[in-house]
């Protein structure tokens, strides 16, 4: 048996729930949930026959969805879904099935009522467009390397991980999605470090900082899609060229070590990590 889609959009103040007869709307049809276009440019094959792909990637994902309403109140509700899917208004879609929940944003990028006559429920169409094609994990997950010494004080407050913790300069990090995931790390210095780094060993990719820490000083680390940075306590730090952001995190297993120019024994990790998927 399929089981059964619940969709719930934010727009920041308001939600709406959309699904069977329980929610506040009763979905007629859907798409764009299962898959995100894949993108392909081919070129010529020369003397051969068909061609090479040149380049290959996701593009932007766009969601639709069909609902009705109606009731002694469907006139004020009308207005409340006007206002609510107005063109370009930020949204949070976050759907449910089988258990799992996976969030996506967007923008209302089409909003449109069918009325058949003043005695039927009213028909709604969505089109929502998300710039990011992939749904995202509802929680990220955190791991954490940490000194254990009574001399390590930070002026930091790392929220509390699960996870292999160690004060090897070593952590494991399982990530369960479809593709890379995003990965937030804080490096926080006991003592005075130069050239931090942070490796996966998996796939090689190192990312490294060309800066000198002082004790209580917090490096932190992006590579979320979009939004890949490195700073020194909310300053942006010269990075190595050597350094890789994209895909760092792999599907599956990543072996992660860090370190410094002076070692790991005065660091502390702290790894936030979303898993993204191809749908739901």
């Amino acid at each position: 048996m399929t089981e059964k889609l619940i969709i719930s959009i934010h727009n920041g103040t308001r939600q709406f729930t959309f699904g069977d007869d329980a929610c506040d709307f009763k979905i007629l049809s859907h798409s764009g949930f299962a898959a995100a276009d894949f993108d392909v440019k081919l070129s010529s094959g020369g003397a051969s026959d068909g061609g090479y792909i040149s380049t290959a990637r996701f593009g932007s994902r766009t969601l639709e969805l069909k609902f009705d309403f109606g009731g002694s109140h469907a006139e004020s509700v009308r207005q409340s879904l006007i206002s609510f899917f107005a063109p370009g208004k930020p949204l949070t879609v976050t759907a449910q099935r089988g258990g799992i929940v996976r969030t996506i944003e967007g923008r209302a990028s089409d909003f449109d009522i069918t009325e058949s006559n003043r005695h039927a429920p009213s028909v709604a169409s969505l089109s929502v467009l998300c710039p990011d094609p992939f749904f995202k994990a509802a929680d990220s997950v955190y791991v954490s390397a940490a000194v254990v010494t009574p001399r390590f004080r930070l002026p930091c407050h790392l929220p509390a991980v699960l996870g292999i913790q160690s004060g090897t300069g070593e952590l494991e990090i399982f990530n369960s999605g479809d593709t890379y995931a995003d990965m937030v790390a804080e490096l926080a210095a006991a003592f005075p470090v130069t050239a931090p780094y942070i490796l996966n060993r998996t796939n090689g990719k190192m990312i490294k900082v060309n800066a000198s820490l002082s004790g209580g000083s917090v490096l932190t680390i992006s590579t979320v899609r979009r939004a890949k940075t490195a700073a020194v306590n909310g300053s942006r730090c010269l990075i190595d060229p050597t350094s890789r952001f994209s895909d760092f995190l792999e599907v599956g297993l990543n072996q992660l070590a860090y370190g410094s120019d002076d070692g790991s024994a005065v660091l502390a990790v702290n790894v936030q990590y979303t898993a993204l998927f191809y749908g739901i």
